[in-house]
């Protein structure tokens, strides 16, 4: 799921989106909040706690002419269909399931043709400058091909200044359990254009060493424009390199994508 499909939620939840950040004091957050996972859970247990019952569902679908995770094509450069569900809580807490349509090689034992993420967090606002987020997100793939199983969950911290600028930390322990972990960082800025139109960008870096021992650094920008629940998002994509097991030299390399999401 991208950051630009989440950041209608989160702009209601708590004014700023939730789009990744490189934070120098990165390994510190882990140490801080990731050492005992159970006290992410526990978080996202008190959120629920207080949130009473004043909540709004929300949908949306969504159809991309390429669907790009963290600089990476998820759809081999084809077209993709998404779809999520979001349960916001008046306390800043949230719910939500996503899903889309993937096209990820691998032979007859480890194509993957689908993808749903299931998602909660608390997002709040520490000051009138200042909002920040704590989330939990699974990712799994049904009816993959083979035995290996794709699933993992990721934990974030968030940050979000003035509404303008997005920072965001994401860990997970076991990276498709193999008992690895992974760390992304990314910071991203959006800003308002001529003619009702948002002109953004973004960087990242997918901590992947202790994995395939390398990582590698992404980039997008692009512009979006809304007309009432539709929005049109025109971005461009590119890394620095390939990894292996997390991608191949094609679904690397530089491309264009255009979303159309309509949200009910």
């Amino acid at each position: 799921m991208s950051a630009w499909q989440l950041r209608p939620r989160l702009r209601k939840c708590a004014r700023f989106y939730s789009v990744g950040a490189k934070l120098s004091a990165g390994y510190a957050v882990e140490s801080l909040m990731f050492r005992n996972l159970r006290v992410s859970a526990a978080l996202i247990v008190l959120a629920y706690s207080g949130a009473g019952t004043a909540a709004d569902v929300s949908a949306y679908v969504v159809a991309t002419s390429d669907y790009v995770h963290r600089g990476i094509s998820y759809s081999d450069g084809h077209a993709a269909g998404q779809v999520g569900v979001d349960l916001n809580f008046d306390n800043g807490a949230y719910v939500g399931l996503w899903g889309s349509t993937v096209d990820i090689g691998g032979g007859t034992t480890h194509e993957r043709d689908r993808q749903v993420n299931y998602y909660a967090g608390y997002l709040f606002e520490a000051t009138q400058q200042l909002a920040v987020g704590f989330s939990v997100v699974a990712y799994s793939f049904p009816a993959s091909a083979g035995s290996f199983d794709y699933s993992y969950e990721e934990y974030g911290i968030s940050f979000g200044f003035n509404d303008r600028v997005w920072l965001e930390y994401n860990y997970s322990p076991d990276i498709y359990g193999t008992g690895k972990n992974t760390r992304n960082f990314e910071v991203s800025t959006e800003r308002d254009a001529p003619y009702g139109t948002m002109i953004g960008a973004g960087a990242g870096y997918y901590d992947v060493a202790d994995l395939t021992g390398a990582g590698y650094g992404y980039w997008h920008v692009g512009i979006s424009r809304a007309f009432g629940n539709f929005n049109l998002d025109l971005r461009f994509h590119d890394t620095n390199r390939s990894v292996p097991f997390i991608s191949s030299p094609d679904r690397a390399e530089s491309r264009v994508s255009l979303s159309a999401r309509l949200q009910f």
